[in-house]
C-alpha cells in the first residue's frame, strides 16, 4: 500500500529535475515557471528551451549619442581622457544590456551557453565597439558549430588587440595569440611544444584589423614559408592550424571536460566525459548535441549533482532578479555586486577567465553574499504583494515548503519548522512571504544550484 500516490511522488520528481535544469541550463526559473515546472517533464522543457533559442539573433549594443557632426562619437572625435571616460561608462552600459537580456530574455539556453563562452575566450578591450561585436559572434554561436565559434572569435578584433595578433608579422612573430589558442581555447597543455607555438604564431602573421574594428588579412605581413605543426608540414595559414587544432580528440576532450564543471559538477567523471567527448567529436563539433548529450542524460539529474554547484556572482545576480522580478534593481548596485564579487562581465581578471568552483567564496565574499537581499533593496512592499499572489495556498507551512522548493535547489535546504519560527503568526500572508522568502535568500544553501 502506498503511503503517498504515485502520481504525486512523480509531479515532486519532475518538479526536482526541472528547477535543476532550469538553474544549469539557463538562469534558474522565474515565477512564470511554477506550474510549468508542475506539470512538465525535463524533455519537454528542455526543448522549449531550444525553441525559444532558435532564430535570428539581435546584436547587443550601446546607444551612442551623435557629436555636431551627426555621427556617433568614435575615436579621434573627443580628447583622450574623455574618450577614455565614456568608453569605461559605455562598457558599464553593455554589461547591464547583456544582463538584462540574461534576466528577462526568453533564449535562456542560448545566453547562459554564451555566458561559459564569454569566460572560456576572456577578453579586455577598452573599446566597448569591439566588445559588442565579439558578444555577437559569441551569441550567434553558442549553440552551432565550435570550429565556426573559434574561427570567428579569432578573427574578432577585441581578441586580436587583446593577444596582440596585430603585432604578429613576417620575420617578428608574436606568440601570445598562438599559444592561448592551444592552452586555454583547445586542447590545454601537454598536447602540444614550444616548436608547435612557434611554427604557428608564423601561420597567424598578417591577421589584423581596419579601424573600424573588422577583421583583415594583410597579406604582405603575412609569412608564406612551410611550417611544421602537430607533426604536418605545409604552407598553413591561421585557418588551417585551427583545422589542425580540431582534428585532435584532444581538443573535444579539453571543450567536454570544461563544459562538464560548468554544467554539471566540479568533479568530472570520466566515463562520462570520455563518452561525451567522443561524441562531440564524431558530431563535428555541434555544440547543441553535445548540450543535449549531458541535459538529457538520467545521470545529469542524479542526487549528487542536483544543488552541487556554487553559484557565479553573474548567475547569483542573474537568478534573483528572474526569481523576483518585481523588484527595481539599481544599476550601481548591480555593478558594485559584479565588482566586488569578482565577476565584472567584459572585465575578466586575465586571459584564463575566472576561477570557478569553490574560487567563488571566501569568509568575506560569502558575508557579502548573504547580504544580498539588502544590497538589492528587495524589502519594498508592493513588489512583494504582486510575488506572493503566485503562492496562494491555505496552510502556511505550504506556502513556506513551496518558497522553500522555489527559491532553494540544495537538498539540505532549511526545514519549513525552523522557517516558521522566525515569522510572527499575525503577520498577512503577503508580508509572510517577503520574511520566509529574505530569510532564504540570506541562507548558503541560495549561493548553491
Amino acid at each position: 500500500m502506498w503511503l503517498v500516490k504515485p502520481e504525486i511522488l512523480k509531479v515532486k520528481k519532475h518538479l526536482i529535475h526541472n528547477r535543476h535544469l532550469l538553474w544549469r541550463a539557463a538562469f534558474g526559473p522565474s515565477t512564470g515557471d511554477v506550474n510549468a515546472l508542475k506539470n512538465s517533464t525535463p524533455r519537454s522543457i528542455y526543448h522549449e528551451l531550444l525553441q525559444a533559442s532558435a532564430g535570428i539573433i539581435k546584436p547587443i549594443s550601446v546607444q551612442r549619442e551623435p557629436v555636431a557632426s551627426g555621427e556617433p562619437i568614435m575615436p579621434g572625435t573627443l580628447p583622450d581622457d574623455a574618450l577614455r571616460k565614456l568608453q569605461r561608462e559605455e562598457v558599464k552600459v553593455l554589461n547591464l544590456l547583456w544582463l538584462d537580456e540574461m534576466c528577462n530574455g526568453k533564449a535562456q539556453l542560448r545566453e547562459k551557453m554564451a555566458f561559459f563562452w564569454h569566460g572560456h575566450f576572456a577578453c579586455r578591450n577598452r573599446d566597448p565597439r569591439l566588445h559588442e561585436k565579439l558578444l555577437h559572434v559569441i551569441r550567434t554561436n553558442a549553440l552551432e558549430n565550435f570550429g565556426t565559434l573559434l574561427k570567428g572569435v579569432s578573427r574578432s578584433a577585441a581578441m586580436v588587440y587583446f593577444l596582440n595578433n596585430n603585432q604578429n608579422r613576417k620575420g617578428h612573430p608574436n606568440e601570445n595569440f598562438a599559444r592561448e589558442l592551444m592552452e586555454l581555447f583547445t586542447m590545454g597543455r601537454g598536447y602540444y611544444t614550444e616548436a608547435d607555438v612557434q611554427e604557428s604564431a608564423r601561420a597567424f602573421t598578417g591577421w589584423s584589423t581596419d579601424k573600424a574594428g573588422e577583421f583583415v588579412f594583410r597579406k604582405q605581413l603575412h609569412d608564406q614559408g612551410r611550417k611544421s605543426f602537430l607533426g604536418r608540414q605545409g604552407n598553413f595559414t591561421g585557418d588551417d592550424i585551427i583545422d589542425i587544432i580540431l582534428e585532435q580528440p584532444a581538443t573535444a576532450t579539453f571543450i567536454t571536460t570544461k563544459l562538464y564543471r560548468f554544467y554539471v559538477s566540479e568533479s568530472p567523471d570520466p566515463a562520462h566525459v570520455d563518452w561525451l567527448s567522443k561524441r562531440f567529436y564524431q558530431s563535428g563539433y555541434n555544440i547543441r548535441s553535445l548540450l543535449e548529450d549531458i541535459l538529457l542524460s538520467d545521470w545529469f539529474y542524479h542526487p549528487s549533482i542536483i544543488g552541487n554547484r556554487i553559484k557565479s556572482p553573474v548567475e547569483l545576480l542573474a537568478g534573483v532578479r528572474r526569481q523576483f522580478p518585481m523588484a527595481v534593481y539599481e544599476k550601481s548596485s548591480q555593478l558594485m555586486i559584479q565588482r566586488v564579487l569578482g565577476q565584472t562581465l567584459f572585465v575578466p581578471p586575465g586571459v584564463a577567465g575566472w576561477p570557478t568552483g569553490r574560487g567563488w567564496i571566501d569568509g568575506a565574499s560569502l558575508l557579502f553574499r548573504l547580504r544580498l537581499p539588502a544590497l538589492l533593496s528587495l524589502k519594498k512592499q508592493d513588489a512583494w504583494t504582486t510575488f506572493a499572489a503566485g503562492f496562494a495556498e491555505k496552510e502556511r507551512s505550504k506556502i513556506i515548503q513551496a518558497l522553500t522548493g522555489y527559491w532553494l535547489q540544495s537538498p539540505s535546504s532549511p526545514s519549513s519548522d525552523s522557517m516558521l519560527h522566525n515569522v510572527n503568526a499575525g503577520d498577512p500572508e503577503d508580508k509572510m512571504i517577503m520574511s520566509v522568502s529574505l530569510n532564504l535568500l540570506s541562507t548558503p544553501e541560495y549561493q548553491m544550484c
